[in-house]
C-alpha cells in the first residue's frame, strides 16, 4: 500500500509542483501582490494544477513512456 501512495505522489513529479509554486509565487511579488494568503493560494493552486496536468499528460503518453521512460508509474505498472 505504502508503494502505490509513493507512486501516486511520483506520478505528480513533487520537483515540478514545487518549481512551479515557487515561480508562482515570485510572479505574485514581481506583479505587486499583497498578503500572505492570496499568496500561499497562488502558489498551493499553480502546484495542483501542475500536478495534474503531469498526470494527464503521463495518461496520454503511457506508450511512448513505455519506450522511453519505462521506470515511470504507469509503464511500471505501479499505478494503473
Amino acid at each position: 500500500m505504502t508503494r502505490r501512495i509513493l507512486a501516486l505522489l511520483e506520478i505528480t513529479r513533487p520537483h515540478n509542483m514545487l518549481a512551479a509554486a515557487l515561480f508562482a509565487a515570485v510572479g505574485f511579488h514581481v506583479a505587486g501582490g499583497h498578503g500572505a494568503t492570496p499568496l500561499v493560494l497562488v502558489a498551493l493552486l499553480t502546484a495542483l494544477v501542475t500536478g495534474a496536468g503531469n498526470v494527464v499528460n503521463d495518461l496520454f503518453d503511457e506508450s511512448v513512456d513505455r519506450i522511453n521512460k519505462p521506470r515511470r508509474p504507469l509503464p511500471s505498472e505501479r499505478v494503473t
